[in-house]
């Protein structure tokens, strides 16, 4: 099949996911076809492609963080700081790593007292990671 092909497969799947409101099928579709587009050669495409990724990891992150999954709900953000910059959003990225980095400060610390301290570090260097993109 070829990147294109595959591509627009990827798309239309989003879109049927996105139609169910599967925010985390339809972010992870739309991040592949906006990868094929871009090996493809239609850039445009796979900024649209990536944004719609963004928006479908940034909703779903919020979501997580109102239902107190601290951790999933920063990486969701964090992806979507990832595709945000793939689709040329500079500061929507930034606003989705500052939020990740927030949030696994807040995660970091609940494992910590938790005694989870292996999970707490790779939290940190996590947060580390999106401090710097940010």
């Amino acid at each position: 099949m070829s990147l294109k092909k595959e591509a627009d497969k990827a798309y239309q799947k989003a879109e049927n996911s996105l139609q169910k409101n599967d925010l985390a099928e339809a972010g992870d579709d739309f991040e592949w076809a906006g990868t094929c587009y871009l090996d493809a050669g239609n850039e445009e495409k796979a900024k649209e492609s990536f944004l719609k990724a963004a928006n479908c990891f940034e909703k779903l992150g919020e979501h997580l963080a109102e239902q107190d999954f601290l951790g999933t709900s920063a990486d969701n953000l964090k992806r979507a700081g990832k595709c945000y910059k793939e689709g040329g959003n500079t500061e929507k990225m930034k606003q989705c790593y500052r939020k990740a980095a927030d949030l696994y400060k807040k995660y970091a610390e609940r494992l910590e007292k938790d005694g989870k301290m292996e999970r707490a570090k790779q939290a940190l260097k996590d947060r580390e990671e999106c401090l710097k993109n940010s």
